[in-house]
């Protein structure tokens, strides 16, 4: 058996198909790293923001200013390039962001004023809190307008609860989520001035907007919902309700590991980053790998001929068959694991190595807690869950190879078979088509398994799943090898 593996492996690495495959995924990731990192330069130094200005000065040039509705868009994009211009004297990343943040609206209220509404008492009050806030922020004390925005929300938290005294019942409620949202807002300050984070529109900026210190258990964000909608969950909605759970949970956790360590985990220009996704970028090149291989090894030899010389060899033929079918599996590792080294050595050149001590978080909802994860290990567990798809789909254009003995056929099926799932899966879950849980593309991928995932569609388990998998990869087999057993070569 040893001997006929070999033998196989030496045929494969014979064919130049397979290094065309392996460069050409090489040249993709190539490709893939060099967009990434130029794409998001292209964010960092504000091109795609002074594009946006340059189309909005060509726009004014085309509105009638006589025309009611094209003279509010006018001095609406007139705003915009007041604020963008105002930004650019400023060099503090802070400034900028306040600017956006605070004085975008007081802008846009003083030309709307002035202009179209001719309201001089409404502009007077604009302008004031214009030369305040440019007052305001020549202090050089991005400090004093968190603590002020901390003033005016403990304010109105006491005249809220004075005006609540007095208030119905409906009043009531409304105004005991303002305060709670107030109070969520003092919070997310506090933890400002405490983790020392400037106003900005970076990463903490999003992961500070996105976290919560006291984040809900399941049962309890269940029970807010239910609330909300006011009507229980469905067992067809509960598993859309752990799943956005989990994405929310975490969200939370990944924003805390930010504050906490001032390291952005979803920026896309790192290595780390471009290795997790590894796998869904060269997906598309590791399945015409494997069908390149598992879809020609068995009809090639009858194409060729050569099936007699293998037959007349001192082994059976069921021998013959598994050490192909062997081959065939092997080729998923080999392609799978050329394309980790090849993103490896290519991120690292690009983005460099730094960014692999940071951990990948996620929430494990069996055991209700977060979990920092090393990435190789991630990058392990996704690959072992994915396996089962790709052992199916060679196993698939082995059997086509077996049963037609027609190569393009054996390439082209499981290729488009791969297409076809995901349609399969969308209509099995959108129009909640129960009898297609049985269809083993909806049980192919353990992805969602992982850390205590739940499947957006009711009825699988990992048990379910993997009896459904074992299912269809015996029946392909048991075809292949029945057909193969009986195939007559004396006219090849």
């Amino acid at each position: 058996m040893i001997n006929l593996i070999r033998n196989e492996f030496i045929k494969l690495f014979k064919k130049k198909s397979i290094y065309i495959l392996l460069v050409v995924m090489f040249g993709f990731i190539v490709l893939n790293n060099f967009l990434t990192k130029e794409f998001s330069t292209a964010i960092i130094d504000g091109s795609l923001e002074e594009a946006n200005i340059s189309y909005l000065k060509e726009e004014m040039k085309t509105l009638d200013k006589s025309n009611p509705d094209e003279k509010a868009q006018y001095y609406t994009d007139l705003s915009e390039i007041e604020t963008y211009e105002l930004t650019k004297k400023y060099k503090e990343e802070w400034k900028v962001s306040l600017i956006n943040l605070k004085l975008r609206d007081i802008i846009y209220n003083m030309n709307f004023a002035k202009y179209i509404n001719n309201d001089k008492e409404t502009y007077n009050k604009a302008k004031k809190e214009y030369d305040k806030f440019l007052s305001d922020i020549e202090k050089n004390d991005w400090k004093f307008f968190a603590n002020n925005d901390k003033k005016q929300l403990e304010n109105e938290i006491k005249n809220l609860n004075a005006y609540k005294k007095e208030a119905d019942k409906e009043e009531q409620k409304s105004i005991d989520e303002q305060i709670k949202e107030n109070k969520e807002e003092i919070q997310k300050i506090e933890l400002r001035l405490e983790k020392n984070i400037p106003y900005s529109e970076s990463y903490l900026e999003e992961a500070l907007t996105n976290y919560k210190k006291e984040f809900p258990s399941y049962e309890e964000y269940k029970k807010s919902l239910i609330k909300e909608e006011k009507k229980e969950i469905s067992k067809k909605d509960e598993y859309k309700t752990k799943n956005k759970y989990i994405e929310e949970a975490t969200t939370n956790a990944k924003s805390k590991y930010m504050l906490d360590n001032k390291t952005n985990l979803d920026d896309a220009k790192t290595l780390r980053n471009t290795l997790i996704n590894t796998i869904n970028d060269n997906f598309i090149f590791i399945i015409i790998i494997i069908a390149s291989v598992a879809g020609v090894i068995v009809s090639s030899e009858f194409d060729k001929g050569t099936i007699k010389l293998l037959l007349v060899r001192p082994y059976s033929r069921k021998k013959i068959l598994l050490s192909k079918y062997i081959v065939s599996l092997l080729t998923i590792l080999i392609a799978i694991v050329s394309a980790i080294i090849m993103q490896l050595i290519v991120g690292g050149i690009f983005f460099g190595f730094e960014s692999l001590s940071v951990p990948v978080i996620v929430y494990n909802f069996t055991q209700n807690k977060i979990m920092n994860i090393n990435v190789f290990k991630y990058i392990l567990d996704n690959i072992i869950a994915i396996l089962p798809q790709f052992i199916l789909l060679a196993t698939l254009g082995f059997t086509i190879s077996v049963i037609t003995n027609i190569s393009t056929l054996g390439v082209a099926i499981p290729i488009v078979g791969c297409g076809a799932a995901d349609i399969i899966n969308s209509i099995a879950i959108l129009k909640n088509v129960e009898p297609l849980k049985y269809f083993v593309t909806l049980n192919w991928n353990f992805s969602n398994y992982l850390y205590g995932g739940v499947k957006s569609f009711r009825g699988l388990s990992i048990p379910f799943s993997l009896l459904i998998c074992i299912i269809y990869l015996l029946i392909m087999l048991i075809v292949s090898f029945v057909v193969f057993k009986k195939r007559n070569i004396k006219n090849i």
